[in-house]
């Protein structure tokens, strides 16, 4: 049997997928151990490297060419399981169509979105289809082995490490800023340079660690850090980006990129920590709004106005530090 994951859209969407990725195949593998695992998707491998068993295949080479809205699709012993939550309820087996209607989305389970809600309804209703066509029974994961976990020793962390020891004593608190623009629409995209322009010097006994490169002069800002000069790894590095935001104190972005790698449980389940989330929605922000850690959200829909945005993030970095 060839289980084939698919996911045509962004790291984020596949870095949300991982556990149940990570638990289907131990799972599988119990009850069928010759099963072989692929993953289409149009990312870079390394954004789920620590997955063991799983070989990773570009997208514009599946088989069945692109089948994006459907969710669970099977010929013979080769059964594809899609892992975007934007999918259609639609089940696809040896020709039979299944729920054909295209009015349920998986967005649409409160409290909407893209969230972990949205994400448990898709995985219980694949687990279903593995039943009923396959005689295949898994039990779902609860809701707290569904939130995303990383086996950090696969990636580059021992520069992260260091530096994380060689300024313990240096910094109060430590700032993840995951300050690239959002491909994914979920949030208002601004420049976020001028902020920590403003910011930094105020706090020097802070830390702030921004995922995309910002034009500083070490000089005049030495609390600042391109998080990429950190780890010094020329790649896809957003594993280790969330890596180094379990070690930080206040983690702000918005609902795309690094931002949502740093969502893994460590960070939820930290009462010390705070996470602030830039977004349209919510709770498909925050994605898991459980555990342990606070929460800050800065609401962007319908505003149009950047800088309304960037004095609301410059008045939250300010209240973090002051405390």
């Amino acid at each position: 049997m060839n289980i084939y994951f698919f996911n045509a859209f962004h790291n984020g969407d596949i870095h949300y997928s991982r556990t149940f990725v990570s638990n289907m195949i131990k799972d599988i593998s119990k009850i069928h151990p010759d099963t072989n695992f692929f993953y289409y998707h149009k990312n870079p491998p390394e954004c789920i490297l620590d997955i063991e068993n799983l070989q990773h295949i570009p997208y514009n080479e599946m088989k069945t060419g692109d089948i994006h809205r459907i969710r669970f699709y099977a010929e013979g012993d080769d059964i594809y399981i899609n892992t975007w939550i934007g999918c259609w309820k639609i089940s696809c087996v040896n020709d039979m169509m299944v729920h054909p209607q295209n009015e349920f989305r998986y967005i649409e389970v409160e409290p909407g979105g893209c969230t972990i809600s949205g994400n448990e309804v898709l995985y219980q209703d694949t687990y279903d289809d593995m039943l009923n066509y396959f005689g295949i029974k898994l039990e779902l994961p609860s809701t707290n082995e569904c939130i995303p976990r990383i086996d950090y020793s696969h990636y580059h962390i021992k520069e992260i490490d260091k530096h994380i020891e060689e300024t313990k004593d240096k910094f109060r608190k430590r700032i993840f800023i995951s300050n690239g623009i959002t491909l994914s629409g979920q949030s208002l995209n601004f420049n976020f340079d001028q902020i920590i322009y403003d910011v930094a010097p105020l706090y020097p006994d802070c830390a702030f660690y921004m995922t995309s490169e910002v034009p500083y002069s070490q000089e005049l800002l030495p609390n600042v850090y391109n998080t990429r000069n950190i780890i010094g790894y020329d790649g896809c590095d957003l594993n280790e980006n969330s890596y180094l935001s379990t070690k930080c104190d206040y983690i702000v972005g918005r609902a795309s990129g690094p931002f949502a790698f740093s969502l893994v449980q460590e960070n939820y389940m930290d009462k010390n920590k705070t996470i602030c989330v830039i977004s349209n929605n919510k709770f498909e922000g925050f994605w898991y709004d459980g555990g342990e850690v606070q929460y800050d959200w800065i609401n962007t829909s319908g505003w149009t106005e950047n800088i309304t945005t960037m004095s609301i993030v410059k008045d939250k970095l300010i209240e973090f530090c002051e405390r």
